[in-house]
């Protein structure tokens, strides 16, 4: 909306008399039609430069009131819609044509009854109509609440124009000219009129000057002006009587705020922002604060007169007692910053940055997707050991995804990353860099394979060089093998206690003397970890440490399985320990395989059936029995050795089964601890599953008692149906285990043979 002080408009109205017949009884017999016709002749004031009229925009409209001439405070009630009764106090009046020279408002005044229809009426307005505040069933036209904004979406060229309060000049319109009478007996009056339009409050530009050219430069992102004075009534809601002259209408407060927001528009620097606004009349002491990216730039000033319909267009220059808060976060020898990610901090479609940081110093991050004119944003997702910042929550869209700060980081020498993705077997490239007066540093690359919702991600090491120690923090994720990818982080640590990065904490090996060296990695350490082993494993465990790889040396066991452990100490700006288990193997251990085919069920479950039988009780071949039963597991090595396994079948069907196929509804477990289960092998007529949902599952316990499904990570298949399937199991405590078929949609599962590999010690 283009800026003037008084519109000229010519106002038409269109009277018709309705038969009451047509109408409800409870309606008034009389609707006005008025056109008010906005024009741009010599008696127009325009104090915008260049410009002579206002310019509306698609969708304004403005309310509309009238009152008698004997009561001309007092509004006469119209209805919100034709043939309705009358309940309210104004009308709408809508833009016909806005891109028109002389735009039109088009509006109603339905259902006048009797009592209030009058020859003439005073004709009040107030645009925009979305700055009344004041109830439809308001009678007193002395009264109106209108409200300038606290949010106002300014441009660089001009103010907010739905803060920009406008009053008509009252005039009158007549009822009495009737020209003629028309097919449907109704009567049209056509009267024409002056009115103005006239600005209720004033107006500010605000420019910037003298500024030290780092802010200078910097992008705006919103600007506050703020009124800290005795004089607090920069905005908020005021009455007005609008049945006066502007000249006579005082704006009386009712309920101020003493701040306006503007926007920024993303490209404008401080040097080139203009902060155009509306706010109410008086002398204002204020505070303006300039937000960046980078600082917050803070200026107070007093005396800024605000005047109604005129413009106040100071230029505020940079002062030494004016402050900067700078958002740079600069860290001292040996100071760590981190950000461990929360629901709150994360980043999304609703908050698109957020200001991240454990402790007091905190810098704000946001998300951007290059080359993308789609709907990407952030999220979170939860992660074994908290939750994880989703760098994008659908398929990536434009190749790529950039993690920024918005401000400096100083002092930077080790930054710790946590990556991932959402999704299995994609794959992307993570490069962390760091930006500086323009120019980019990329302290690292690394290429990241996605793991299952839910997964920890894995800590990366960066370090930086005498230029890169200070400067934006720029995470940049692309070469997606699959757009439908959902990379993500956890905590980053500036600065973190030093990191050792093992593949695994435990390290097993060999029953025979022997040395074994494992790839290992410490960062942000000042010199080599150093190592040390238990007291009670230094008879057979030596351990040390050399250009990140760990040996572990032990001695030949002649006996039982033993376990010893080391600790790992790294020092830099603090200490990190770990610790590692090394796990001999056992010379006394056994391996058995148990192997149970169906000819082998089908003796026991034959005997089973004959033992009913002879105790004359009928055996159903479509019924599961409980059957429990002992089979014989031989040695691996040496098939010599022997040992007993209790099976209890829950439902086993004695009386189909056959010698290749025996049918089971439920559980086939071992019936005690029989050792340290390493392999299970089933034949069926179904795959062996892990889902939630899944009717064919292998279920693993340490004790008997807590049961858990094996991981399908750990399953693989041969066969097209039946299937063998394979599961390995490297958990050392699993000692029971259960096959749990229970067939598609409950019924029973075609079995057709199982194997168990197990040690015993």
């Amino acid at each position: 909306m283009k800026k003037s002080l008084y519109i000229a408009a010519a106002l038409m109205a269109i009277v018709g008399c309705s038969k009451s017949e047509l109408a409800p009884e409870t309606a008034g017999t009389h609707d006005i039609n008025v056109s008010v016709a906005v024009s741009t002749g010599d008696d127009t004031r325009a104090v915008f430069d260049g410009d002579s009229h206002i310019k509306f925009e698609k969708g304004d409209y403005f309310y509309a009131a009238v009152a008698k001439k004997e009561t001309p405070t007092k509004g006469v009630k119209v209805a919100k819609s034709k043939g309705a009764a009358a309940g309210v106090y104004y009308s709408i009046f809508k833009i016909k044509d806005f891109e028109a020279t002389a735009p039109v408002f088009d509006g109603e005044l339905w259902s006048i009854v009797d009592a209030d229809f009058a020859d003439e009426y005073n004709f009040y307005g107030v645009f925009p109509a979305a700055a009344v505040n004041t109830a439809y069933s308001e009678e007193d036209l002395t009264s109106w609440t209108v409200k300038i904004p606290e949010e106002q979406t300014a441009t660089q060229t001009s103010w907010y124009n739905r803060a920009d309060i406008m009053l008509v000049k009252p005039i009158t319109i007549s009822t009495s000219n009737n020209s003629h009478d028309d097919q449907y007996g109704e009567y049209s009056t056509v009267n024409s009129e002056k009115v103005k339009f006239a600005h209720l409050f004033g107006f500010g530009k605000i420019t910037f000057a003298g500024v030290p050219e780092v802010y200078a430069n910097q992008v705006v992102k919103s600007v506050k002006i703020e009124a800290v004075g005795e004089n607090k009534a920069l905005a908020g809601r005021y009455t007005v009587d609008i049945t006066k002259d502007i000249e006579e209408v005082e704006a009386k407060a009712a309920s101020t705020i003493a701040y306006i927001n503007l926007p920024g528009d993303g490209t404008t620097t401080v040097a080139d922002y203009a902060a155009w606004f509306v706010a109410n009349t008086g002398t204002f002491d204020v505070k303006i604060t300039v937000f960046t990216n980078k600082a917050d730039l803070v200026f107070e000033r007093k005396g800024l007169v605000i005047k109604r319909s005129s413009i106040a267009e100071p230029t505020v220059n940079f002062k030494s007692s004016d402050t900067v808060a700078s958002h740079d976060v600069a860290l001292a020898d040996g100071e760590n910053w981190k950000n461990t990610v929360t629901v709150s901090k994360a980043i999304t479609s609703t908050y698109k940055e957020r200001a991240w940081g454990d402790g007091d110093k905190k810098m704000t991050f946001s998300i951007a997707y290059p080359g993308s004119g789609n709907s990407n944003y952030g999220h979170y997702t939860s992660t074994a050991n908290g939750y994880a910042q989703l760098l994008a929550y659908q398929n990536i869209q434009g190749g790529k995804v950039v993690l920024s700060s918005a401000a400096d980081f100083s002092g930077m020498k080790e930054v710790m990353i946590n990556l991932g993705i959402y999704n299995n077997n994609v794959t992307a490239d993570f490069t962390l860099s760091v930006v500086k007066n323009g120019k980019q540093y990329d302290l690292g690359k690394v290429n990241v394979t996605g793991s299952n919702q839910n997964a920890e991600g894995k800590d990366y090491y960066f370090t930086t060089t005498t230029e890169s120690e200070s400067g934006q923090l720029v995470l940049t994720v692309d070469n997606f093998s699959d757009t439908n990818c959902r990379p993500y982080i956890g905590t980053i640590s500036i600065n973190p206690a030093p990191g050792i990065v093992l593949d695994s904490k435990t390290i097993k090996v060999t029953k025979d003397a022997h040395s074994e060296t494992v790839d290992c990695g410490v960062y942000a350490a000042t010199s080599e970890p150093t190592v040390t082993v238990a007291d009670d494993a230094k008879e057979w465990l030596s351990a040390s440490w050399a250009s990140n790889k760990l040996t572990v040396t032990v001695a030949e066991n002649t006996g039982k399985k033993r376990t010893g452990t080391i600790t790992i100490k790294a020092k830099g700006l603090s200490e990190t320990t770990e610790t590692v288990t090394v796990e001999q193997a056992s010379a006394t251990a056994v391996n058995y395989k148990l192997s149970v085919t169906a000819a082998d069920m089908y003796k026991v479950l034959k005997a089973e059936a004959d033992r009913l039988t002879n105790e004359e009780q009928e055996v159903d071949p479509l019924t599961g029995y409980p059957v429990t039963a002992k089979f014989t597991a031989k040695g691996v090595e040496d098939p010599s050795k022997t040992t007993e396994v209790g099976i209890y079948g829950a439902k086993l069907y004695i009386g189909s089964a056959t010698e290749s196929m025996f049918k089971s509804k439920g559980s086939i477990k071992c019936t005690s601890a029989i050792g340290t289960i390493t392999k299970i092998v089933v034949t069926a007529e179904n795959k062996m599953k892990a889902g939630a949902y899944d009717d064919f599952v292998l279920k693993l316990s340490a004790d008997g008692n807590s049961w858990s499904k094996v991981n399908a990570n750990a399953l693989s298949y041969e066969g097209d149906g039946p299937y063998t399937s394979t599961a390995v199991i490297e958990d050392d405590s699993v000692n029971w285990f259960d096959i749990v078929a229970l067939g598609s949609w409950g019924s029973a599962l075609p079995v057709y043979g199982f194997e168990v590999t197990f040690t015993t010690d």
